[in-house]
């Protein structure tokens, strides 16, 4: 059985391309190649694993992929929209084995002084500084990623603890 928990989301399909059931897909982390036996979708709630008979580059974020057992474009746009997710383990080692840092979407962070903040819902890295996007009392807030501040991450519960400098949660709110 494959856990949400084992897996880490690598993009997204964007479009059938073609009528021989080809997806065109979106990679939000860097891939010299994709050098996986499978890749892992949720279809009606269960993560099934659909294997590659090929694909190619179109640029250095977008691929297109044919996977077995997809024949033609109304089983292709089954796929669309849906995120793509790998098992990590079967993750390229990075030079520095440094985490992507889209890694820890969907993970909970907890400070240590004022408890659970709310879960990371994704990572704003289009700017110099990188933000986590956080659901924090019905509101996304951004927490920068800084690394002084990161206590202690547990990937089995998926938290992060965190110590931020005290009145970084107020600066959004109202008085």
């Amino acid at each position: 059985m494959i856990l949400q928990s084992d897996l880490y989301p690598i993009g997204h399909v964007q479009k059938t391309h073609g009528i021989k059931g080809e997806l065109s897909i979106f990679l939000t982390s860097d891939f010299d190649s994709l050098d996986f036996e499978y890749l892992v979708f949720e279809m009606d709630g269960i993560l099934v694993p659909f294997f590659i008979q090929e694909w190619r580059f179109k640029t250095a974020e977008t691929a297109l992929i044919k996977f077995e057992r997809v024949e033609d474009e109304i089983a292709g746009k089954d796929f669309v929209g849906k995120t793509i997710y790998v098992p990590k383990e079967s993750m390229p080692a990075s030079d520095d084995d440094v985490i992507d840092i889209q890694f820890y979407t969907g993970y909970r962070i907890e400070d240590a002084v004022l408890g659970e903040i709310g879960e990371i819902k994704g990572v704003d890295d289009t700017t110099e500084n990188v933000l986590f996007q956080v659901m924090h009392k019905g509101n996304i807030i951004l927490i920068p990623a800084v690394d002084e501040w990161i206590v202690e991450i547990d990937d089995t519960s998926k938290v992060m603890k965190v110590q931020m400098p005290e009145g970084l949660l107020n600066i959004n709110e109202e008085e």
